[in-house]
């Protein structure tokens, strides 16, 4: 057997060698999902001793943290808007500055049976955090990727608004293409690929690991900006909203992309770090 303790002090000191943010926060947040607890609990219990199986399991999954495999593909879950996801390795995992795009739905809506489109739904952290918050509201999520509606699916249905959540699987251009020009939305919502070719070079290493159809956006990074400005155009009902989230150095070039289509600009919302993160 082995003890908690002892196996946390190991590995805090190999995740520092490797320069991993909070490798004591890392090493329980790991710890505590091999044992199927809250780190609350492994806390209170640091002198319990553990089988050779968790064990091993932990190192394993301490080794991988070292290669700067992301920790929440590790544990298999993400915390957003208070929510908890279930993420693999085929979604992009959700950020907490996405939240603010969600904040501003939920604000901003004013008719209890909103039609609201999430383009490039990912693990459906933005449309089900909507239906959460907004109970009325009938909401579609597009993804290309199956294994990203698959995830999303799972994860309406375990916090039980698969009833007012459709999960489409389809490329965005096609639907974009196909969709009847009567199904209007008061909401469309994307927090889409916007990393521009030559910035590929300057992310961190984890993110490598993430699903580069979820990052990439062309060479300049705007791509996706302009089809779903296009959308818009199109799509928004009277009085609509489309609402998306910026990289932190974009902010003027997509609020051009959509006047250059006659679309009203309203504003753009700031996050934690005074960076402009959503245009609204």
């Amino acid at each position: 057997m082995f003890k908690i303790k002892k196996l946390l002090q190991k590995a805090i000191e190999n995740l520092k060698k490797k320069n991993i943010p909070q490798p004591e926060l890392e090493a329980q947040i790991i710890m505590a999902n091999v044992l199927n607890c809250d780190r609350i609990h492994l806390l209170i219990d640091l002198d319990k001793e553990i089988n050779k199986n968790q064990k091993n399991k932990f190192e394993k999954y301490v080794n991988l943290r070292m290669k700067n495999y992301p920790l929440f593909y590790i544990i298999g879950k993400k915390e957003f808007m208070g929510i908890e996801f279930i993420i693999s390795p085929d979604v992009f995992i959700p950020r907490q500055e996405t939240e603010f795009l969600v904040e501003e739905v939920i604000r901003l809506n004013k008719n209890r049976n909103s039609r609201i489109l999430d383009i490039g739904t990912g693990c459906g952290n933005i449309a089900v955090s909507i239906a959460k918050f907004i109970p009325g509201a009938d909401i579609t999520g597009i993804d290309i990727s199956k294994k990203s509606i698959e995830i999303a699916r799972l994860n309406s249905k375990r916090q039980n608004v698969c009833d007012r959540v459709k999960f489409i699987c389809d490329d965005f251009l096609r639907f974009k293409k196909n969709l009847n020009i009567n199904k209007r939305f008061d909401f469309i919502v994307s927090n889409p690929p916007y990393v521009a070719g030559s910035e590929f070079k300057f992310l961190q290493r984890e993110i490598f690991y993430e699903p580069r159809i979820a990052l990439y956006a062309g060479e300049d990074g705007l791509f996706f900006y302009r089809e779903i400005a296009d959308f818009s155009k199109k799509y928004l009902k009277r009085n609509g909203l489309t609402i998306v989230e910026l990289s932190y150095n974009n902010s003027e070039k997509v609020i051009d992309i959509f006047r250059n289509m006659d679309l009203r600009f309203i504003k753009t919302v700031k996050d934690y770090f005074g960076f402009e993160r959503v245009a609204v």
